[in-house]
C-alpha cells in the first residue's frame, strides 16, 4: 500500500501550482482572482475529480462550462472551455465562476484550460495569507495534495490547513500583483517564489528574446515579451514603433538595437515594484515612464518630448538626451538616483526636479533651454559639474540643503541660482555668468563661497531677508556671502533687503568679497545691518557702499588683478588682496581654479587666504611666473628663486641651468640625441651614437666624430673630409 500511495503522488506531481492571484486593485471585483495550475510532466493529465483548498473552504475542480453560471460570451476564442485534460507542457487557469461578472479581463495565452470550482468562488474568496492545497482525485488528506503554495500545514483535514509561519510565504503582494513560481520542478520554499503581473496562460522563463514590430521575431511588442520574461532575462527590441503600454515587474535588461534612435517606445512604461534592477538602453522614449519602488538603470536613451516619473526609486540616469519635454526628469517621494553625463536640451518648463525628500547627484549634465528652470528641487541633492546655459532659472531650491558647487552657469534670463525658505544650502566654488540676477535669496539661510559672478545683467547678489521657520519670528540663520568675486555686472554688486514679518532685519555676513566696477553700487542696503569685514569695494559706478560700511576691515582700493580682460580676475603680484581675507571656516579650501587655500602670497611667511574666489600665483622672484600651475602648464616657473629663469627666458645651452623651463639643456636640435652622442648639435638632420670627448661639454670638432647624416645631402664633416682627399690627389699628379 505504502508503494503505491507514493507511485501515485510523483505521477501526479507533475502538475504544480504555477501562480496565484488574490491582490486586486481597489475598487475591482473579487471575482477577478485566479490560481494557476501547469503541467511539467511528459504526458496528459486530467484533473477531473481534483480539489483545492485555501485552508477555509474544499472546491472540487470543474471545466469551465460545468458551472451554471459560467458564460461563454465574451471569449476571444484559443481557450480550452470544455474539458479538465491538460496536456502536458500546457497550463490551465481557476477561474471565479462569476469571473465574465468581474471589472478586469485578463489577458489569458490562447490555448490556456479554463476551470472553475464548483462553489461560488475559489476558497469562497482568496485572502493573501491564505496558502493554497491542490489535490489529485483520490482524497483530500496530506499524502493525496499534490501540490502546495505558501507552504501549509501538513493536515489531514483541509479547511485546517493554513499557514505555518515557518517561512515569509504565501507573500504580501502588492495590489494588482500575482505570486508566481519561479522554477516549477522546484519545490514550495520561500526563494522560489516572486511578484509579478498577472499572467495567466503565460510561463515566464529566463533567457533571450526579440521583438519586432514587421513579425520577423516572435513577440511583436514589448508586452508580449514581457509576459513571458522571468527575471535575468535580456530583450532585444528592433528597429520599429511600438504603440502598446507595457509594464515591467521583473528584472529584466532590455536594450534596442540602434543607439537610440531605432526603437521608439511611443506608448506610456510602466517599471512597478520589481525584485532586483531593470535596465533599459538605445531606446527612444516618446511617451510617459513612470518608475515605482523600483532600481532602474538608464543608459543612452533618448527621450523626446517624454517625461521620465521616479517614485521610490533609485538607479542610474546616465547619458542620456532629454529633448523637449515640459519636465525632462522628475524625481518624486524619495527617489534619489545617480543623474551624470546626461543632456537636457529645449525642455519647456523644468529639466529636473527633485522633491518631496529626494536627493539625487546631479552631475557633469549639460542643460540647455530658452526657458523654464533646469533644476528646481527641494531637499539636500548634490548638484557639481554641470554646464547650464539659458532657461529664465539655472538652479532654484526651496526648503532645501542642497550642495551646489564648481557649476558653469551662463545667460539665464532671470536668475543663475535663486534660493528661497531655505536653511542651510552651500552654493560654493561655481562660476555664474551674465545672468538676469547672480544669487536670489529669500527668506534663507545659506552659504554663497568661492564663487564668480560677472558680467551680469542686473545685480550680482540679491538678499531678502533671513530664514525663520514661521516666517513671523526672529531671523534663526542668515546668509553667508564669503569669498566671491562678484565684478562687472550691470547692477549693483550686492543688495541686503527684507526682513520677516514682525519687522527683524537681516544682518547678512559678507566677507572677503571683491565687489568691483559693477554698473550700480558696490555693496547696498535697503534694511538690516550687514556683518562686513575685509571685503575690497573699487570702482563701481553707483559707488562703493551705500547704506552701510564700510567697516574698518574693508578696503577702496584697485585690485590689480592680473588678467581681468581673460575673465580669470586673479590678485597681480602688487594686489591688496594677498594675504588679506580673514580667516572663517566658511572659507574653502580651494579656489576656484582648484590651487589651495590658503598660500602665502606675499612671501612673509606666512599663508592666509586672498580675498575674493582666487587665491594669488605666487611668485617669489616677481618674474611674472608661478612655481605651480597657476593658470596653464606652459606658465609654471621652475625655479622661483631666479628671475632669469622662467618660461619667456633665452636658453644658455650646455650650461646646467635650464633657464625657459622646457626640461632640455643638452639638446639644442631637439632631434632627441643629446649633446654628448650628436655631433652636430645645431642640425636636427645629423646624428650619430659617438662617444662624449669629455671636453667640459663643448661640441666635438666635426672630423673628430665620424657620424654619418640621416638626410640625402652631405653633411660640412664629408665636405672637409672630401676636399682634403682632393687636394691631396692633386699634388700626388704634380709630382
Amino acid at each position: 500500500m505504502f508503494s503505491t500511495v507514493f507511485w501515485a503522488f510523483t505521477a501526479q506531481a507533475d502538475v504544480v501550482i504555477s501562480e496565484v492571484y488574490t491582490e486586486t486593485p481597489s475598487g475591482q471585483s473579487a471575482y477577478d482572482e485566479f490560481v494557476e495550475i501547469c503541467n511539467t510532466g511528459s504526458a496528459a493529465q486530467d484533473v477531473a475529480g481534483w480539489s483545492i483548498t485555501d485552508g477555509d473552504h474544499l472546491d472540487n475542480l470543474v471545466a469551465w462550462t460545468a458551472h451554471a453560471s459560467a458564460l461563454t460570451d465574451g471569449w476571444s476564442g484559443g481557450m480550452v472551455l470544455d474539458s479538465t485534460l491538460l496536456p502536458a507542457g500546457h497550463c490551465a487557469v481557476i477561474l471565479d465562476p462569476n469571473y465574465l461578472e468581474g471589472t478586469t479581463p485578463h489577458d489569458i495565452e490562447n490555448g490556456t484550460v479554463l476551470l472553475t470550482v464548483e462553489g461560488t468562488a475559489i476558497g469562497e474568496g482568496l485572502g493573501p495569507d491564505d496558502p493554497i492545497t491542490l489535490f489529485q482525485g483520490s482524497g483530500t488528506t496530506n499524502a493525496d495534495a499534490v501540490s502546495t503554495y505558501g507552504s501549509p500545514i501538513a493536515s489531514d483535514i483541509p479547511d485546517e490547513r493554513d499557514d505555518d509561519q515557518a517561512d515569509g510565504i504565501p507573500i504580501q503582494a502588492q495590489t494588482n500583483r500575482a505570486v508566481y513560481r519561479v522554477a516549477l520542478q522546484d519545490a514550495d520554499t520561500e526563494g522560489n517564489w516572486l511578484t509579478a503581473a498577472p499572467s495567466p496562460g503565460y510561463r515566464r522563463t529566463q533567457g533571450f528574446f526579440e521583438v519586432s514590430s514587421d513579425g520577423s521575431t516572435d513577440y511583436p511588442n514589448l508586452s508580449s515579451a514581457l509576459r513571458v520574461a522571468q527575471s535575468g532575462s535580456e530583450i532585444l527590441i528592433h528597429e520599429g514603433l511600438y504603440f502598446d503600454d507595457p509594464e515591467i515587474t521583473e528584472a529584466v535588461v532590455i536594450i534596442g538595437v540602434e543607439n537610440n534612435d531605432g526603437a521608439v517606445l511611443d506608448g506610456d512604461l510602466q517599471i512597478t515594484a520589481v525584485n532586483g534592477e531593470v535596465s533599459l538602453s538605445h531606446l527612444t522614449f516618446t511617451g510617459e515612464l513612470l518608475i515605482e519602488d523600483t532600481t532602474v538603470h538608464l543608459e543612452d536613451n533618448l527621450f523626446l518630448q517624454a517625461t521620465s516619473i521616479w517614485r521610490y526609486s533609485d538607479g542610474v540616469f546616465a547619458n542620456n538626451i532629454v529633448n523637449g519635454a515640459n519636465t525632462g526628469l522628475d524625481l518624486q517621494y524619495y527617489s534619489s538616483p545617480e543623474v551624470f553625463g546626461n543632456q537636457f536640451v529645449d525642455t519647456l518648463e523644468t529639466a529636473l526636479s527633485c522633491f518631496f525628500g529626494s536627493e539625487p547627484l546631479v552631475q557633469g549634465n549639460e542643460f540647455r533651454s530658452a526657458q523654464g528652470t533646469a533644476i528646481d528641487c527641494t531637499a539636500g541633492p548634490l548638484i557639481e559639474d554641470n554646464i547650464i546655459e539659458g532657461f529664465d532659472i539655472a538652479i532654484a531650491l526651496s526648503s532645501s540643503s542642497a550642495v551646489v558647487t564648481h557649476n558653469e552657469i551662463t545667460d539665464t534670463a532671470n536668475a543663475a541660482i535663486e534660493v528661497s525658505y531655505s536653511s542651510d544650502p552651500w552654493v560654493v566654488l561655481n562660476v555664474l555668468k551674465g545672468a538676469g540676477t547672480g544669487l536670489t535669496t529669500s527668506n534663507s539661510g545659506m552659504v554663497f563661497s568661492g564663487n564668480l559672478v560677472f558680467e551680469g545683467l542686473g545685480d550680482g547678489v540679491v538678499i531678502d531677508g533671513g530664514w525663520t521657520p514661521d516666517f513671523f519670528g526672529t531671523i534663526e540663520e542668515e546668509v553667508k556671502v564669503v569669498g566671491n568675486t562678484i565684478v562687472q555686472n550691470a547692477g549693483t554688486g550686492v543688495v541686503v533687503g527684507g526682513a520677516t514679518i514682525s519687522g527683524d532685519a537681516p544682518e547678512p555676513l559678507l566677507w572677503n568679497n571683491v565687489v568691483h566696477q559693477n554698473g550700480g553700487e558696490g555693496f547696498r542696503t535697503d534694511s538690516g545691518t550687514p556683518q562686513s569685514s575685509a571685503n575690497l569695494a573699487f570702482d563701481n559706478a553707483g559707488g562703493n557702499w551705500i547704506g552701510f560700511g564700510p567697516a574698518e576691515t574693508d578696503l577702496e582700493a584697485d585690485p590689480v588683478f592680473s588678467n581681468d580682460s581673460q575673465s580669470v580676475f586673479l590678485p597681480g603680484f602688487d594686489s591688496p588682496l594677498i594675504d588679506a581675507a580673514n580667516t572663517t571656516d566658511l572659507s574653502m579650501d580651494t579656489d576656484l581654479r582648484g590651487v589651495a587655500r590658503p598660500t602665502d602670497g606675499d612671501g612673509d611667511g606666512t599663508a592666509l587666504s586672498d580675498i575674493g574666489a582666487f587665491e594669488a600665483c605666487i611668485d617669489v622672484d616677481r618674474d611674472g611666473y608661478s612655481p605651480s600651475s597657476c593658470l596653464e602648464a606652459d606658465l609654471v616657473d621652475c625655479d622661483d628663486n631666479d628671475s632669469s629663469v622662467n618660461p619667456s627666458a633665452e636658453e644658455i645651452w650646455y650650461d646646467g641651468i635650464d633657464q625657459n623651463c622646457d626640461g632640455n639643456d643638452r639638446d639644442q636640435d631637439a632631434d632627441g640625441t643629446p649633446l654628448s652622442s650628436d655631433c652636430d648639435d645645431t642640425d636636427p638632420d645629423i646624428q650619430t651614437g659617438c662617444e662624449d670627448t669629455g671636453l667640459g661639454g663643448e661640441p666635438k670638432e666635426p672630423a673628430d666624430c665620424g657620424c654619418s647624416s640621416t638626410s640625402a645631402t652631405l653633411g660640412p664633416s664629408w665636405l672637409l673630409i672630401l676636399g682634403l682627399g682632393l687636394i691631396r690627389r692633386r699634388r700626388t699628379q704634380q709630382h
